[in-house]
This record gives C-alpha cells, structure tokens and sequence, in this order.
C-alpha cells in the first residue's frame, strides 16, 4: 500500500516537473496564431474579397458590352427543275462586332451601385466581426487552460496533503495509536483527491485541445499559458454605450442592412420608368462558291439602333415587388432597433457581471488568507493528535475551495471585461490582451 502511495505522489512530482519542458504559449502569440490561421477567418476574408470584386462600374452595368462572333455556313443545294438536275454549293462567311450600352434605366444602375457599395461594406464589418469572435473565443479558451492549470495545481497540492495524512494514519494504526475507522477515512479523502485530479487533469487536457483547434494546430500539442492576470481600467457604462454606437459591428451591420433595403425600394421605382439603349455594330459578309473560308472582297455593314422600350402592363409585378420592398425596408429598421436594444442590454449585463466579479474576487482574496492561515493552524493541532480527522479535512476543503474560488472570479472577471471591448468595438485595437 505504502508503495503505491509513493508511486502516485512521485508521478505528481514528475508532472509537475515535465511541465517546464513545455511550449510557453503567451495570449499575444494565441491572438496572432488564430488571426493567421482560424479556418472560419479565412472563410469570412474570402467572403470579404468576393464583395470587393463586386463592388465595381462594370458589374452595377454602367460599362458596355462588346461581342464578336464569326459564322461559317457551307450549302450543298441540288435542284430539280424540269428533269433537269442542278447542284449549286456556297459559302457564306460572316464576321461582326458589336456594342450595348444603356443609357437610361430609371437610374438602376445607380441604385445597383450604391448596393454593391453597401454589400461590400457589410464583407468588411463581417470579416472584423468574426475576427472580434475569434479573439474573443481565443482569450475566453486561453483563460479556460489558464484557470484549469490553477485547479490542477491546487488538486495536486491536495493530493500530496492526502497522501501524507494517510501514510501517517496508518503508521499510527500499526502501533496503536489511531482506529481504524481513522484510516479509511483518510484512504476515504485520499481516493476522493485522486479522482478529482484525474478528472482536473483531463479537463486541463481538453481545454487545451479546444484551444488547439481554435489556432488551427495540432490537437494533441502540449504547451503551458500564463496564469497571471491584469485587469484594464474600462470607461463608465454611459461611455460604453455610446462607443457601441459608433463600434459595434454587428450594429453597423445592422445599419447597413436598412441602406441596402432603402436602395431596393429605389430599384422598385425604377421599373416604372422607360429605358433607352444604343447597340452598334459593324460586320463583314461574303458568300463564296463551293467551300472555302475566306474575306475576300466582303460586304461590309455597319448599323446603329436605338431602342427605346416601356413597359405598360406585366400582371402588377412592379407594385407587387414595390409593396414587398417597402415591407423589407420596415422589417430592417424594426430588426434594427431590436439589434441597438439587445446589445445595450449584453453592454450592461456584462458590466454588471465584471464589476460582481471584482467585487468576488476582492472577498475571496481575504477569505484565502483566512483559510490558509485556518488551515496551517489545524494541522498543526492535527499533528499534535489535539484535533479529528473530520475537523482536519474540513479545514482542507474549505482551502481548497477558496483556491478554485479566487481561480474561477479572475479569470471571470477578465472574460468579461474582453466581452466588454468585443461590444464596444475596441477589441482589436486593444494592446494589452
């Protein structure tokens, strides 16, 4: 038993040893790795680009278009005329090139324009969204590894209390000083901290692995983080809202949205309107006999058409799509009244939530120095056999738990304050991650 005691005590040493040999990962090299490398930023940016490339003169339609075809057609043509049999064979070649242009479409093409503008604005806010997200989720998972190295730390500590204290109990139970309902309480304690090492040290392990996915590496790369936290002095919760104002991506999305129902209901309009529209185009034709392809003193043409077109009835499709564009454009301003109240609500929810956790923190750092201070008391009223084994596992507990208490406000509290700057727009800005 004393053996196997040992063993579980040595491997904690030699974890904890073996710790040092891994990758320091720093929360700025975290950042950096996922905004090199997160797949769904990758997605958006490519998103971002697709609406850039759209966004140009030539695809809202205010550019001509030019075609040139060719055309070859061979006849082979028997006649009968009387009885008399006549073969006739030809060639017709052709060759043209022409030109579109519209001049007037009840300024679509404006409208068109400004929506490309609008859609490749809303790539833009959209890419910065995502990359707020993912840094948001790659501090939020930092600090996951960073409170379960704290918990694994303090269940190793307590596994090491554990273990002495059973050793000793059952030293005492060999010469009779002790029952033995004292020792399987202590192998009773010793088992409960092995287990909840073992599931710490999992947690600790998954934690990491999720961080690994987010900065798109290996799964199964070890490394260690920083536990040591700073807070940032925030501005007052009235600055904040107005900062979400002006910085909230998702708001700027949002009125964004509203621009480009208004330009839809524009485009409805311009429908009621007539267009006009210039084709030129200039060509070669000559016919050949027999086969052959040839320009050989063609006939040329040259044509210039203006068309002028109004639609006067299409089964009231304009005021349908008229009447549909102005229910969106309603629809967008409710939604977005609806974003502005919903993001206010999280800025202040999650103000409230950092200043509890401050406050949490500042309690539970003058409840560690209690506990430890209660704790070093009782065992030494433990040593001096003055005190029960129930009476020394409470005292215990009640560090543990202050430990994980002041792990769990930290690192909460830090979570919401980055929530914070995520809402206020000034997350990516920020030097102090």
């Amino acid at each position: 038993m004393k053996d196997k005691f040992l063993y579980i005590l040595l491997l904690t040493i030699l974890l904890a040893i073996t710790s040092f040999a891994q990758e320091l990962l720093t929360l700025d090299e975290a950042v950096k790795l996922a905004l090199n490398n997160n797949n769904y930023l990758q997605i958006t940016k490519n998103s971002e680009d697709i609406t850039n490339n759209n966004f140009s003169i030539g695809n809202a339609g205010f550019l001509p278009t030019v075609d040139l075809t060719g055309t070859s057609m061979y006849n082979d043509q028997e006649l009968n005329v009387n009885g008399i049999k006549t073969s006739t064979k030809s060639t017709t070649n052709s060759a043209n090139i022409s030109a579109n242009l519209m001049l007037f479409d009840g300024l679509s093409r404006f409208y068109n324009y400004n929506k490309l503008e609008k859609k490749a604005e809303n790539g833009t806010l959209q890419n910065q969204q995502q990359k707020e997200l993912v840094v948001n989720s790659v501090i939020a998972s930092y600090y996951n590894v960073a409170r379960a190295n704290d918990l694994l730390k303090t269940a190793e500590e307590a596994l090491g209390i554990s273990n002495e204290r059973l050793l000793r109990t059952e030293k005492k139970m060999e010469f009779g000083q002790v029952g033995k309902i004292d020792f399987l309480n202590a192998r009773v304690d010793f088992n409960a901290d092995s287990v909840n090492y073992i599931n710490t040290k999992t947690f600790l392990s998954q934690a990491k692995q999720n961080l690994n996915i987010i900065l798109n590496r290996e799964i199964y790369l070890n490394f260690t983080v920083v536990s040591e936290v700073a807070f940032d002095s925030l501005p007052t919760i009235s600055e904040m809202l107005k900062m979400v104002e002006r910085n909230n991506t998702e708001k700027l999305i949002s009125d964004n949205n509203i621009k480009l129902a208004e330009q839809d209901v524009n485009l409805s309009y311009s429908n009621y309107f007539p267009t006009l529209s210039l084709r030129a185009s200039y060509g070669y034709n000559g016919l050949y006999d027999d086969f052959q392809i040839a320009f050989d003193d063609p006939n040329k043409s040259f044509t210039t058409t203006l068309n002028l077109g109004f639609n006067l009835f299409n089964g009231f499709r304009d005021n349908i799509q008229r009447q549909n564009a102005e229910i969106m454009l309603d629809n967008s301003k409710l939604l977005n009244d609806q974003t502005k109240k919903e993001i206010n609500n999280e800025v202040i929810s999650a103000y409230q939530s950092y200043r509890d956790s401050r406050t949490i923190l500042e309690m539970e750092t003058g409840n560690l120095e209690a506990a430890e201070a209660n704790f070093a008391r009782t065992k030494e009223l433990y040593d001096l056999g003055k005190i029960t084994n129930t009476e020394f596992r409470q005292a215990q507990l009640k560090l543990i738990q202050a430990k994980n208490n002041i792990s769990s406000a930290k690192y909460n509290a830090k979570n919401y304050e980055t929530e914070l700057k995520r809402l206020t727009g000034i997350l990516l800005g920020d030097n102090s991650l």
